[in-house]
């Protein structure tokens, strides 16, 4: 999120958050039933950034992500969540490896 803020800086362009933050922050327990409903959001948050980009946005995750997540929490991604990730027109992915431990 701090990387996102950066990069949507420097690039006088908007950033878009992470949406399953917020639900973990509010609720603390997601369930693969959650997973469609953070693929839409975030979609949907990233849909609206565009109207206000300047060229590009700098988004936190996309449906890739909770695709990825779905399968490591829950074994299997929601055919829902990777129908939106196939339909997704990101160009670049910047992938960066873990700088904290993983708590669960």
């Amino acid at each position: 999120s701090t990387l996102t803020t950066q990069l949507a800086a420097h690039y006088a362009t908007i950033g878009v958050h992470e949406y399953a933050r917020d639900l973990i922050e509010a609720n603390q327990n997601i369930t693969a039933v959650d997973m469609p409903l953070i693929a839409r959001r975030q979609q949907h948050w990233i849909d609206a950034a565009l109207d206000n980009a300047n060229r590009l946005i700098i988004t936190d995750t996309d449906a890739l992500a909770t695709t990825i997540w779905s399968r490591w929490l829950f074994g299997a991604p929601d055919q829902e969540v990777e129908v939106i990730a196939q339909a997704q027109p990101c160009d670049f992915y910047l992938l960066l490896s873990p700088a904290l431990p993983w708590v669960r």
